[in-house]
Formats: C-alpha cells, sequence, structure tokens
C-alpha cells in the first residue's frame, strides 16, 4: 500500500479531524447520550468517529507513515500516563465513574495525538490540523469579547456551553464557549503559539495576517479572562518566543508577528491596569470577598452622661 494522503480514505479522515480539532471549543453541556451512566456529548460522538477512521487508517498504512520513530517516542510516555491514570481510577475510593470518564478522555487524547503525528506529516496537513485548532480558538474568543460587550442577543447560546458566565466581583470573567474562564485561558494559550506559526509559515498573505489577527483575538481573550497564571504565561511564553526569534536564526521570522503581539498585549495591559479596578484588584487580591467590605472604627470605650449626645 502506498500511504496516499490524497486518497478517498485519507481525505474523510483529514477532513474529520480538520472538522474535531475546530470543534474542540465547542462541547455542548447537554449530552447527546446516556451509555450505561456515562454522558456523551456531541464533542465526543464526534471524536469517536474521527478516531476510528484515523485509527484505522493509521494501522492499514503504518509500514509507510513517515515519523514512526518519533511517534514512538510520545506514545511511550502517554501510555505510561494513561495507565496511571487507569490505576489511580480503578483504586479510587468514590467517584469511579467520573474517574473512568476522565480516563477515558485521556486516552482518547492519546488516540487523537497518533492519528493527528501519522496524517500531519505533510506541510498542507499540518497546515489544515493548525489552521483548524487557531481558527476554533479565535471564534471562541471572539465570543468572548461578544460577552465581556454583554450581548443579551448571545445569552441562549452561551447557555449551551455552560451554566452561568465566570464573574468575579462585578466583573465577567470572559470564558466565550468554555463553561469557565480559567479552562478557557488555558485552552486559548495552547493555541497561541499555533497562531503565531502560522503568521508566519501560512502560503498566502491573507492567510498569514488571518493569523496574525487571530492571535491578537485569543491575547484579548486571555486578558479578559482576568486569569492571572493565564497573564504570567502569556508574558513569560511571548517572551521566549521573542529570545528565539532574537538569538535563533531558525525562529527569526517569528521577530515580527511575536513583537506585534507583544507589542499589544503590553497596551492592552497598561489600558487595563490603569482605566479598570476590577482587573487592577483581580491582580493583587487573592479573591473578590474583600472588594466591596467597609471597615469600621469605633472608640474601645465612650462615655455619654444620661439625656446627651455626642458626635465622634
Amino acid at each position: 500500500m502506498n500511504a496516499n494522503l490524497s486518497s478517498p480514505w485519507a481525505t474523510f479522515s483529514g477532513g474529520l479531524t480538520v472538522l474535531l480539532l475546530f470543534l474542540l471549543p465547542f462541547e455542548a453541556i447537554r449530552p447527546v447520550l446516556n451509555v450505561a451512566g456515562l454522558q456523551i456529548t456531541n464533542l465526543e460522538i464526534l471524536l469517536v468517529i474521527t478516531l476510528a477512521t484515523g485509527v484505522l487508517y493509521s494501522v492499514a498504512y503504518r509500514q509507510e507513515l513517515p515519523g514512526r520513530a518519533g511517534l514512538r517516542r510520545l506514545v511511550i510516555p502517554a501510555g505510561a500516563l494513561f495507565l496511571v491514570a487507569l490505576v489511580s481510577a480503578l483504586l479510587a475510593a468514590n467517584n469511579q465513574l467520573p474517574a473512568a470518564k476522565s480516563t477515558l478522555r485521556l486516552g482518547a487524547g492519546i488516540l487523537l495525538m497518533i492519528v493527528v503525528w501519522s496524517q500531519a506529516v505533510r506541510r498542507e496537513r499540518f497546515s489544515a490540523f493548525a489552521g483548524a485548532i487557531v481558527a476554533g480558538a479565535a471564534v471562541s474568543a471572539l465570543l468572548g469579547l461578544f460577552e465581556h460587550a454583554s450581548w443579551p442577543a448571545l445569552d441562549p447560546f452561551f447557555l449551551l456551553f455552560k451554566v452561568k458566565e465566570t464573574i468575579v466581583g462585578a466583573q465577567v470573567r470572559v470564558s466565550g464557549s468554555f463553561q469557565y474562564a480559567t479552562i478557557a485561558a488555558m485552552y486559548w494559550e495552547m493555541a497561541l503559539p499555533l497562531a503565531l506559526i502560522l503568521a508566519v509559515a501560512a502560503r498566502s498573505r491573507p492567510g498569514r495576517w488571518l493569523a496574525q489577527g487571530a492571535a491578537l483575538l485569543i491575547v484579548s481573550a486571555i486578558i479578559l479572562s482576568l486569569t492571572r497564571a493565564g497573564l504570567i504565561v502569556l508574558f513569560l511564553s511571548l517572551g521566549g518566543f521573542l529570545l528565539l526569534s532574537r538569538f535563533h536564526s531558525h525562529f527569526r521570522s517569528l521577530w515580527r508577528p511575536v513583537g506585534l503581539t507583544t507589542l499589544y498585549l503590553t497596551g492592552l495591559f497598561l489600558v487595563l491596569l490603569v482605566g479598570n479596578r476590577s482587573f487592577r484588584a483581580r491582580l493583587i487580591t487573592t479573591n473578590d470577598l474583600d472588594w466591596f467590605g467597609a471597615d469600621y472604627v469605633a472608640p474601645e470605650t465612650l462615655a455619654i452622661a444620661s439625656g446627651k449626645s455626642r458626635a465622634t
């Protein structure tokens, strides 16, 4: 057999993978199926179908697929992690069903890694997969900006993905299509490097500018999620990319998109730091329990004669 990535089977499998990678941020909270007590969501159904076709393709063409040695180096530690998670789930004293589902999702993630690796060996496939992840993250981030703007018309749509907004004080922490702002920030942070790479590696100029725009959208959503760890990781990762692009010849082409993104992040951070009290309070306090408290100061003793009053 020849590992022909243009064959109908490969095209169908690759198309499913692209769709799944795009839809990763859009898992509805209402399950579609209930199997043996396990509630299965829309994303999990698509994941199972994608994995079934992708694994069959990878097995059928395993001898011809390039990158097999690198895949083995990834599979061994990933498999060890899965075994640890499986043993932990089996030994759990309670909540065994949620633990089992989490373990299954971890295993599905490892299989998806194998499928993506086996098909992304060609540049066009890598660009398609990376572009799908970036596009999905950018759409989710854009929804987060709409959430920050408080558009009531979108409330029914947001309720497909979460029970309620993430709030700190009176400030909405944007989470886009995710259930919680911190989870959203984590996903957007992982998508940002791919956006920066595509801002250099995309074949067309419009493609590069779209990737750059997606990077700025993602940065906006992360900072408006008011996730402190997210802000730290954002500055550190962009700083690392700047150093790589400045001092390593292989990454020199990243200098412009990373520099533009860093300037945008710095400007937006300073604007919010100066003009948004909730943003400042979020950075310097553990939680919002004391944001709207009051301090009462009174003398330890107070003597007042009968029938008299005293102002203090």
